[in-house]
């Protein structure tokens, strides 16, 4: 997947403007938290930033994240989750997903098991990362129900993806994996 291909999804789960006491982001409009926009250089009203200062910051973004670098099917959850929770977070939740321990450092054994990662463990990484959240800071509960609903429907675009792109799903356990996944799958 591309940049312009992921950058609509991310904008619909992220929604507009908001400027809730109990998001830790504070002012965000489109996703981009105030502190983000003025780190890449956009000081205007959160409230009226222009789509295109918002898709160049979340260029800068997924360059700066080398999101190209990933397989093409995993360059949309690797972006939504980069920001979502963070880049090193990002990595951290991969880590997990191929059977090592949180790290926000990429490394060679990353590299090493990215072939044989499956969608459903980096959609059951995820949801135990937003879990942890909760549990060391349960002021979160009520953004729970919302951040499961979001790594559900990353995961459901994947599946689309890789139904639409079938070349691209060099292991064939990826596909069956989330196939199986979403059949049996129910919270």
């Amino acid at each position: 997947m591309t940049f312009e291909q992921a950058l609509p999804l991310i904008l619909k789960s992220e929604g507009g403007y908001v400027n809730r006491a109990d998001d830790r982001g504070g002012e965000t409009n489109y996703g981009i938290t105030i502190s983000t926009a003025r780190r890449y250089g956009y000081n205007g009203s959160m409230k009226s930033i222009p789509m295109s200062e918002v898709a160049r910051i979340y260029r800068k973004l997924w360059d700066a994240w080398k999101i190209d670098t990933y397989p093409a099917w995993l360059r949309y959850p690797m972006f939504d989750m980069t920001v979502n929770h963070g880049g090193g977070n990002a990595i951290g939740i991969l880590a997990t997903a191929v059977g090592l321990p949180f790290s926000q450092k990429w490394t060679d054994e990353i590299d090493r098991r990215l072939l044989n990662l499956t969608a459903d463990r980096l959609y059951d990484a995820r949801v135990a990362f937003y879990k942890a959240i909760v549990k060391n800071d349960p002021s979160q509960q009520g953004n729970l129900k919302g951040w499961m609903n979001r790594a559900k429907e990353v995961a459901d675009n994947v599946l689309g993806f890789l139904k639409e792109n079938p070349g691209l799903a060099i292991i064939p356990v990826v596909v069956i994996g989330l196939a199986i996944f979403f059949l049996i799958k129910d919270d």
